[in-house]
């Protein structure tokens, strides 16, 4: 199922402290796949200030980035992962 769908059928944000947990997921799987933020920044087309803020937790991006910056690792990696497959310590509310 394409990202993009799956995108549709939620919320348009995670709850603060697990898009935090993500972001610093997406952050870590990044560098072991060895990308740079350089590479994200021209393959989603965001700044690479921009990928460092998501990578920092310093700030809840809506779904849409967060999927956006997934489906570029996913492509430039050859990879399929998927939210639940980053988000290792889901919110229990």
């Amino acid at each position: 199922m394409p990202l993009t769908y799956v995108m549709k059928e939620q919320s348009s944000e995670l709850p603060k402290e697990q898009s935090r947990h993500v972001c610093r997921n997406l952050a870590q799987l990044t560098k072991q796949l060895k990308l740079t933020q350089e590479v994200l920044a021209a393959k989603t087309g965001y700044e690479r200030a921009n990928i460092s803020r998501l990578f920092s937790g310093r700030f809840s991006p809506r779904l849409e980035v967060i999927f956006t910056v997934l489906q570029a690792i996913n492509e430039l990696a050859d990879q399929s992962f998927t939210l639940a497959d980053i988000d290792v310590k889901p919110s229990t509310e």
